[in-house]
Formats: C-alpha cells, structure tokens, sequence
C-alpha cells in the first residue's frame, strides 16, 4: 500500500508538461480547463487600465475564443499581491477583470461567454514577500467553468475489520466513475458508483464480499498556492454498499443488506494533457455488520485511489 501510494504521487509529474521545473509556455493555448497565456496581462500602476503592449496577447485569447465557439464560459479572474489593504485589492482586482472582459468583448467575443471575478491578494500562486513572489501573484486568469465534470477511477483498498474479535481485514481492488457538480468556487458535490471488494479472515475462515459503492461526498479545495503544482483537497460524507457477492471459506453466502459508512478523504490535483489527475487516500467507516452470517462483523477499508477527471 505504501508503495502504490507513492507511485500514485509520481504519476503526475511523469505525465504533465507543466512539472515545477518546465519553461513557461511560449504561445497562448487551450487546455483542459483554462486558457494559458503566454505573457503577462499588465495594467498601468494601480489602475484597471490595460497596458498597450497586453493588447496582442488578449488578441491571441480572443482568437481562441472565436475558433472554439462551443467552449464553456469562461471566468476572468483577476487577482493581486499583499501590498496594500485586502479590500482595496479585492475592488482592483475585480474592476481589472471587468476592463479585460470588456477589451475581449470589444474584439468580438460574445459577453454571455464571459464572466468575470476579482479575487484580489485571496488566492496567491506563491507565498512569500519577496518581488518574485508578488509579481506571480498579480495576474489575470482565464479558467472554463465546467459545473459538471466525470472522473474514471482505479484504487487497491485495505479492509479494516472490526466489531468481532479475532478477524482482520484483507486486500481488494476497486473501479468506477464519479461524478462532480460545483456548487461554488473550491467546493463540489460528488456522487461515486464504484466496484470494490472487501474482506476478513481469521485462522479459520475467511470471509469475502464484492459490493457496488455509492459515496456521497462533498470535496473542499483551499485557496493555497499549489505545492509542486498539486491542488491539495479533503472530502468528507457517506458511502452505501450494495452487496454483490459474497463466501465463507469458498461456499457461497445470501448477498446480504445494503451497509452504509462514514467516509473522510485527502488527496489532490494535477493538470496533464488528457484532463487532470487526481489521488485520495480515503478511510471509510463500516456502520453496519458486513454480514449476517459473521454477527457483529464490520468491514471499513483505507484505500488508495488514483483516477482522471474529464
């Protein structure tokens, strides 16, 4: 398991292009979920007044936004270093989003695909005070507001059994699809279907079940820098466990009922080519005997869960 995982966390970084140490981009471009600049969206000191050596780069935005009509909104998010006070950034950095909209709008971009937010110094790409660091935090984003995306899974899981003394848990494998609505900036709703196996043995049986798993789960994103280019998250809801199968020492049992658990997450994000990679360690919670045929038996698991968001 400790293995897997940390195989997991290195998956990222032999796949994405834009690891903490790749050059930065050298022409505009569509990804997954943004556009990604080649440059630097420059205003004039304290002002909402676009610099005149940005106006080709927003050409360069416009001209991906016109060949690619079917696109999602995107949000222009602009934001702001430390210096100053919060509110005073909160308000610059919105009406700076606000001039780029209307500078996009005025290249020929429909308004209704645009939508723009000021995060002022909230949310910054690099900590610190240094002048480095604060010319990474004032810029302007150009993200795609995709409310509902879908993400393939794959994941090994350690049952932890309890409730019965004498039995531990044993290894399984799980797969499926979840489903993520955004609700607002940084938090979603996620709806799993996913197959896993889990079981217990003691000296003298061995109990194993396969179930389809439906979590519940909300999943918060902090508004931290990433770190090495990973969104860390955490999560926290229920799980209901259809039972699909199930033996005792090879002789097949009654799928038994349906169990529910309580489920708590870690993980993180990363963008690659083909959308962005994600891994959780996940610890679930049996509240209900496994199975009857083992009284009092409860099956919770600790998986390793690594998957692509679409």
């Amino acid at each position: 398991m400790r293995n897997f995982l940390l195989a997991t966390m290195m998956v990222p970084f032999l796949f994405a292009p834009n690891t903490a140490m790749a050059t930065k981009a050298t022409e505009t471009r569509l990804t997954r979920n943004r556009i990604e600049i080649a440059g630097e969206i420059l205003f004039q000191s304290g002002s909402d007044q676009i610099a005149e050596k940005s106006h080709a780069l927003l050409a360069s935005v416009a001209k991906i936004l016109k060949e690619n009509p079917d696109m999602p909104v995107i949000r222009i998010t602009g934001h702001t270093d430390d210096v100053g006070k919060a509110e005073s950034n909160q308000r610059l950095s919105k009406r700076r989003a606000d001039s780029v909209k209307a500078y996009l709008v005025s290249l020929g971009v429909p308004k209704d695909r645009l939508e723009a937010a000021g995060y002022g110094e909230a949310r910054p790409r690099a900590f610190g005070k240094s002048p480095q660091a604060r010319k990474r935090n004032r810029r302007v984003d150009f993200m795609l507001v995709r409310p509902l995306t879908v993400s393939s899974m794959a994941g090994f899981s350690k049952s932890i059994a309890s409730g019965v003394k004498g039995f531990s848990g044993t290894s399984g494998i799980q797969a499926g699809a979840t489903a993520h609505y955004a609700i607002m900036d940084g938090v979603t709703v996620d709806l799993g279907t996913h197959y896993s196996q889990r079981g217990a043995k003691s000296d003298d049986t061995t109990l194993k079940m396969s179930f389809i798993d439906l979590p519940v789960t909300g999943t918060y994103t902090p508004n931290i820098p990433p770190i090495a280019g990973i969104v860390p998250n955490v999560g926290g809801g229920m799980v209901f466990s259809l039972p699909m199968g199930a033996s005792l020492d090879g002789e097949t049992l009654s799928k038994g009922s349906m169990q529910m658990g309580a489920v708590f997450a870690i993980g993180g994000i990363y963008e690659i080519p083909l959308g962005s990679m994600w891994f959780q360690t996940r610890y679930s919670k049996a509240l209900k005997d496994a199975h009857a045929d083992v009284a009092g038996l409860k099956l919770g698991s600790l998986d390793m869960q690594a998957g692509i968001t679409f």
